[in-house]
């Protein structure tokens, strides 16, 4: 906890009191939409996820639920413990979809020093008025700043991984700032989770279902409230 404290002390400094951002991509550039959250709810207070022409509604989390062990011999104590939360959505961009998610992180603690040892966050999302085919996002790892997931889009693989970073400041973090959207080499999006305002930033070369597929999973990133960090 007190390294925690230290951490959010320090980024704040950092930021010089301002609103802390996520590291945005140099090769997201001029030719990138970017969409501010207009609408977010509280952790467990009702509302929608607005940012752009995008939509998330019936917003349903459950309370997050956590079990785990510990231990002290001396003046050494040990914690075990593991977090979860399901939830779902309606999203509405060019069609509309159910999405349904859940978000567990396993967690290890030896005095104040913390570790999470895996992360793992699935969702599933349903067609609601069309014969589009059902999807599945995962996003797992044995840490989260090492995890991963993929979007099939067509012939495409898009990779998305997080990153530990503020902008203006080259130091990593102790949590997730938000997560990149890659294909090969290049970004293609990326979505702000430590700021309330995003933004999500979108390549102007995306089609219509891939902008919204990825948009899909922005809305799971911004609702989790396990805290997938490490």
């Amino acid at each position: 906890m007190a390294l925690r404290v230290f951490l959010c002390l320090a980024l704040t400094v950092l930021t010089a009191c301002s609103t802390a951002r996520m590291a945005r991509p140099p090769s997201l550039g001029q030719d990138t939409v970017s969409y501010e959250v207009t609408e977010m709810p509280g952790i467990f207070s009702k509302g929608d996820v607005v940012f752009g022409p995008y939509k998330a509604t019936n917003i349903s989390r459950s309370w997050v639920s956590s079990s785990g062990s510990g231990w002290t011999i001396g003046d050494t104590r040990y914690e075990d413990k593991e977090t979860s939360q399901d939830y779902s959505y309606q999203f509405n961009g060019k069609g509309s979809w159910n999405g349904d998610c859940r978000a567990e992180k396993g967690h290890q603690e030896v005095d104040i020093v913390a570790g999470g040892f895996y992360v793992d966050l699935t969702c599933t999302f349903e067609p609601v008025d069309s014969e589009a085919s059902p999807w599945r996002f995962s996003f797992k790892g044995d840490r989260s700043d090492r995890a991963t997931g993929t979007i099939v889009l067509g012939s495409k693989t898009v990779i998305v991984g997080a990153i530990d970073r503020v902008e203006s400041s080259p130091f990593k973090l102790a949590y997730n700032t938000g997560y990149y959207f890659h294909l090969d080499e290049q970004i293609l999006a990326a979505v702000d989770t430590i700021s309330k305002e995003g933004p999500v930033l979108m390549s102007n070369s995306l089609t219509q279902e891939e902008r919204d597929r990825i948009a899909m999973v922005a809305v799971a990133f911004l609702l989790n409230q396990t805290n997938f960090d490490n």
